[in-house]
């Protein structure tokens, strides 16, 4: 447990085996407000995704897509992310590579993992959100084929909806 009562562990437990021969596949620090893991199959892509919180408002974030290693994902730590299909969501709290606080942004999970510095990733990201002085992304939500923004403009509801092209 973490000093404010939360899991530190991540287990890896197989269906139908004794619970005592789970293993132990990741672990945070005793400072973290908690740790976690999770794996999922996002329209056919396997992705692996493991978390430190840091804070309450501040994480730490390892992904690994189908074989490849984990990697740490280079994001501002007080970002939250997320995928759908073959790309990487990140929403921002904060301004980042001329993108502003509140903005939600794509980029391909492959080449923005793989990306050596943050001018490579810079050219990856595409905003599907950016927020203006009476506009704020209220909440997404995902169907099968497309990621629905609902949008706060003016106390007006309006709902948005990107596609990205599939492989």
């Amino acid at each position: 447990m973490t000093d404010s009562g939360y899991p530190r562990s991540v287990w890896e437990w197989r269906r139908g085996t004794p619970l005592a021969e789970a293993t132990k596949v990741y672990e945070g620090e005793q400072s973290d407000v908690s740790v976690g893991g999770f794996a999922y199959l996002d329209r056919g892509r396997r992705y692996e995704l493991r978390y430190r919180s840091l804070t309450f408002y501040t994480s730490s974030y390892e992904l690994k897509v189908g074989e490849a290693a984990w990697a740490p994902i280079p994001i501002p730590a007080d970002a939250n992310v997320g995928t759908f299909a073959d790309q990487l969501l990140v929403t921002l709290r904060s301004a980042w590579l001329g993108h502003p606080a509140g903005a939600l942004l794509a980029a391909p999970a492959d080449g923005f993992m793989g990306a050596g510095d943050d001018a490579a990733r810079s050219a990856l990201l595409t905003p599907l959100f950016t927020p203006t002085e009476t506009c704020s992304l209220e909440a997404s939500t995902e169907t099968k084929n497309y990621l629905v923004l609902s949008c706060l403009d003016n106390v007006v509801t309006e709902c948005r909806f990107w596609r990205p092209l599939m492989p």
